[in-house]
């Protein structure tokens, strides 16, 4: 007979893995928004009440990121790509998924709109395959690090560190696809007018306005951040 001792220890582990949820070594395969200042939270697809944090907060497929005004936010998802989140920004982030073509997931931005910066990284041995939909285009995003934002009157897609092949946007509109490289901003307007240039600094002073590094070696994707991609950090299941 297995001694009492031995098996009230076994049952105290187990209550404690079900009163807690599964352990802390789950958080690397979940995507956690962290904030880095001012108002930054996240809501069900379902409510409309957001519940702002001050730290870090795993979220559960199809949940909102948000940030208020002056404020920034960062997304760390489960292969270590990072998605900065500048100010007023609105963001639903739907389930990553691991498949023989490679990890990905898809990030839709709506009318509301918002600035991202995105860093998406090839792990070894997979492929990344991002999407971001906004109401005028949809980006297609492999291995490459990049600015996007949506707003009232289109969007504008700047590569900071694209290899060629690895960013295409597809208008809505029309169904073209814009195949973008290192250094060229695409804008599309709501109308679906496309116009494709070299990046400009009036281009980078809208992304950095919005509180988002736009160098392509900055270490954090939010400006004035040393560690933007605390979000890596623990944090307790969204609910």
């Amino acid at each position: 007979m297995r001694p009492i001792r031995a098996v009230t220890a076994a049952v105290t582990a187990l209550a404690f893995l079900l009163c807690n949820g599964t352990p802390s070594v789950r958080a690397a395969d979940e995507t956690v928004l962290g904030r880095v200042r001012g108002n930054v939270g996240y809501r069900a697809p379902d409510a409309p009440a957001v519940t702002y944090i001050t730290g870090t907060q795993q979220l559960n497929d199809q949940y909102f990121a948000i940030t208020g005004q002056s404020s920034a936010g960062v997304l760390t998802l489960p292969d270590s790509s990072v998605v900065g989140l500048g100010a007023n920004t609105n963001v639903q982030v739907e389930a990553f998924r691991r498949a023989e073509t490679g990890d990905g997931t898809t990030l839709t931005i709506p009318d509301t709109g918002g600035t991202l910066r995105f860093q998406i990284r090839h792990p070894a041995g997979a492929h990344s395959n991002y999407t971001f939909k906004t109401p005028v285009a949809t980006i297609s995003v492999r291995g490459t690090v990049g600015l996007l934002t949506h707003a009232t009157n289109g969007d504008t897609v700047a590569c900071l560190d694209c290899p060629p092949g690895d960013v295409d946007v597809t208008v809505n509109a029309s169904g073209r696809v814009y195949p973008l490289v290192t250094g060229q901003t695409l804008v599309i307007s709501i109308a679906g007018i496309v116009a494709v240039g070299a990046i400009t600094a009036a281009v980078l002073q809208g992304f950095s306005g919005a509180g988002l590094s736009t160098s392509a070696a900055a270490a954090s994707p939010v400006a004035g951040s040393a560690a933007g991609a605390a979000a890596g950090a623990s944090a307790g299941a969204a609910t």
